[in-house]
């Protein structure tokens, strides 16, 4: 989508691993059936967020699951030092955290 609106390069911010399971279990609260759930979140199947890694230019990969809420800047600047994963050239020299090999699970395809 953010190419259709002209992005040259799609930086994606997620976290380390599966969606939470707050966001799926609101979801499911919501309506969203398992099958839905699947189409949407399953990084071991063709789902949307699954695409939706493989289709970045680089992914800027979180572990906010495992970081303290409070204080808010805690969380902030272990965001800001988080890894970068791309293969594109485009990135190389601009961010410290750089990595082209391997990734986390949720992080890259």
């Amino acid at each position: 989508m953010l190419r259709n609106l002209g992005c040259d390069k799609v930086v994606y911010l997620t976290r380390q691993g599966d969606e939470s399971s707050f966001a799926r279990g609101v979801a499911g609260l919501l309506g969203m059936s398992a099958d839905e759930d699947a189409a949407l979140y399953d990084l071991d199947e063709d789902s949307a967020f699954e695409l939706s890694l493989q289709q970045t230019d680089a992914t800027w990969c979180t572990d906010w699951n495992n970081q303290p809420a409070f204080p808010t800047r805690t969380i902030v600047g272990h965001a800001y030092d988080a890894p970068l994963y791309s293969h594109d050239a485009y990135f190389d020299g601009g961010y410290a955290n750089l990595s082209r090999t391997g990734g986390a699970r949720g992080c890259t395809p």
